[in-house]
């Protein structure tokens, strides 16, 4: 089983510690080449974070833009069956109304003649 030391970022292989510690003094962490790779790699990390969240945000914006697209086309869409539903009632009322208005003249005539 490995043992961990945090503090100075070593570890031993065996529960014996019997590796060589000479450096066990320092923190790893602490010494100023790892502080500009924490810095740098923190710039690039923030950096890529930001670059990654921008190209989401524009991704989301794009999706929402074609969301709305697709309401106006299913808005648009009822609408001109609602259009086509009415002109079509229309026509209808108005074919059955030259119907009746065309049997009422047969009608009329077909009694005009018994009449005379």
């Amino acid at each position: 089983m490995a043992n961990v030391n945090y503090r100075y970022g070593r570890y031993s292989i065996n529960h014996h510690s019997f590796e060589d510690s000479s450096n066990i003094s320092e923190p790893w962490v602490d010494t100023p080449h790892h502080q500009a790779e924490s810095s740098t790699s923190l710039e690039d990390f923030v950096a890529q974070f930001s670059e990654e969240t921008r190209l989401r945000i524009e991704k989301l914006e794009r999706m929402e833009a074609l969301d709305q697209l697709h309401e106006e086309m299913k808005a648009n869409l009822a609408e001109l069956f609602r259009l086509k539903l009415f002109s079509d009632e229309s026509t209808n009322a108005m074919n059955r109304e030259t119907q009746e208005d065309d049997w009422e003249l047969f009608e009329d005539d077909s009694l005009r003649e018994k009449e005379t």
